[in-house]
């Protein structure tokens, strides 16, 4: 009986042993992370900012994000802010206000764009309709002659408008 309690004992101590594994007994608890804001919206004007998409280029942060469009406040606008730093950024610019048509832009570095050209004027969408995405391939070109372009719209395009309840419809531009 003696035998088999040493056994035993061996083997939790091995356990525990080996649950330990790499660990001192003098760890700290993990640090939490630096958070730091890139964009004070309340302090810009227009109260909220959120969805940012972030370029590095030539050693500066460019950083393009959804924000409360100022002159028409029920749809947001596209802000550019940007730091050579990471620290100290830009004072955020309107770069595309929110308009009801489909429009297409181009760039060669994800910074500079050309002038939105229309691809499907405000007139044929439902009521509300927003999050517009149109198909193209690899390099962003449209795909063409048939495109696609899906948006969401309120739930069986009802002319109301609920947060959050919304179907994804579709289109195309020139159908087949």
């Amino acid at each position: 009986m003696f035998r088999k309690e040493v056994e035993t004992s061996a083997i939790v101590v091995l356990v525990l042993l080996l649950a330990s594994c790499g660990q001192s007994g003098n760890q700290s608890a993990p640090t939490a992370p630096a958070f730091f804001q890139l964009v004070d919206a309340m302090d810009g004007g227009f109260s909220y900012a959120y969805a940012p998409s972030i370029t590095v280029k030539d050693g500066t942060y460019h950083v393009f994000f959804c924000s409360m469009a100022v002159l028409v406040p029920t749809w947001d606008a596209i802000r550019y802010t940007s730091s050579t730093d990471g620290k100290t950024w830009s004072t955020p610019q309107i770069m595309v206000l929110p308009s009801s048509y489909l429009g297409r832009a181009f760039s060669s570095d994800g910074i500079n764009w050309s002038a939105p050209q229309t691809v499907i004027p405000s007139s044929p969408f439902p009521p509300y309709t927003h999050d517009v995405g149109m198909a193209g391939d690899a390099t962003g070109s449209i795909v063409t002659p048939h495109t696609l372009v899906g948006f969401a719209a309120p739930y069986k395009l009802a002319d109301v408008n609920h947060w959050g309840q919304w179907d994804l419809y579709g289109v195309y531009v020139n159908p087949p």
